[in-house]
């Protein structure tokens, strides 16, 4: 029910901007949450952390589209047929407020047990490892740039290049079908050639089905493996398991001092 309800507020803060109103604010609100859905259905990723800009502007104009419902008078709420506009918006607020709040319980549980388990139990640890069996000189690839950076006092290569101009440009370089886009992360290796590649382990398995791993093996040794998939297993109600799952299992490889030669 909430995921459907969200449905509908987030299509009446897109369509918004083509209401007949004066309300000049709000329909620009409206027009900049177009723009950026928009440009997140052209991206071949989105991450999560992409969405929350979006959301405070589909937010306010969402927001105001229901003052402006409200408060407009007849004429509106005629073209939209509505017989009591106060009162079907003031549902509709409380409504949203109420699935707010049950949705805030149980994510503050998941944020608890991630920073618990996933940030200090376990990038923070691969960070620290790092630090003990690396030199500050040497470079690390990776896309989980927080803890794990701050921790190894190594110089961060990250993907898609937050910190890492040079993963930019070779990214720029590489070919633009679908099938590179989409194996971008792991192209990259060829050229940059780091210290240390620290992968999930769902991206292991991706570049697995790649041609590249062969190469990649020749390379690359793991070195140490880190899992704390047993301790989210000891929490009976977990909300998003799945996306925590994703975070519990990390392999940490070496680059060989003499790859063998072809």
């Amino acid at each position: 029910m909430l995921s459907g309800l969200t449905k509908v507020v987030g299509i009446i803060a897109l369509l918004y901007v083509f209401c007949p109103v004066k309300d000049r604010f709000g329909r620009a609100m409206s027009f900049c949450f177009m723009l950026v859905c928009f440009y997140f259905a052209y991206m071949p990723i989105v991450y999560p952390w992409y969405f929350p800009p979006a959301m405070i502007l589909g937010a306010i104009a969402f927001t105001r589209a229901a003052i402006t419902l409200a408060f407009a008078g007849e004429p509106l709420a005629a073209y939209f047929h509505l017989r009591r506009p106060r009162l079907f918006v003031l549902a509709t607020l409380v409504i949203l407020a109420v699935g707010a709040l049950l949705e805030f319980l149980p994510a503050c549980l998941e944020q608890r047990v991630q920073q618990v388990e996933i940030e200090q139990g376990n990038r923070a640890v691969v960070g620290s490892w790092l630090k003990e069996n690396g030199k500050p000189t040497d470079c690390v690839y990776l896309e989980p740039l927080g803890y794990i950076g701050y921790y190894s006092g190594m110089q961060m290569k990250d993907f898609p290049g937050l910190v890492a101009p040079e993963v930019v440009q070779i990214r720029r370089r590489l070919p633009k079908d679908p099938q590179s886009m989409y194996a971008a992360r792991y192209l990259v290796l060829g050229e940059l050639k780091p210290d240390w590649v620290v992968l999930r382990s769902i991206e292991f398995s991706d570049l697995a089905k790649l041609p590249l791993m062969e190469s990649f093996k020749k390379e690359y040794t793991l070195a140490r493996e880190f899992n704390v998939e047993d301790r989210l297993r000891q929490h009976s109600f977990l909300p998003g398991r799945n996306s925590l799952q994703f975070d519990a299992d990390y392999g940490v490889f070496r680059r060989n001092p003499y790859p063998p030669t072809k």
